[in-house]
């Protein structure tokens, strides 16, 4: 599957099924940079210093191995 370029061609390559191959989680799959803070952390300050009532829809995978 080609990377997307833009937001249209992202949603037309989403595919609401698990990844089933190695070839499928490489293609999706972003390296985070060592150093990086944690998105989780980070989205988790981001919560507890909203002013806003609300829910927050969660997914990912974690890769293990």
């Amino acid at each position: 599957m080609p990377k997307a370029k833009n937001l249209q061609e992202a949603y037309n390559n989403l595919v609401v099924e698990p990844l089933e191959s190695e070839e499928e989680f490489r293609d999706f799959y972003v390296e985070r940079p060592v150093k990086a803070p944690s998105p989780i952390e980070e989205l988790k300050d981001r919560i507890h210093i909203s002013d806003r009532k609300g829910e927050v829809p969660l997914s990912g995978v974690q890769r293990l191995g």
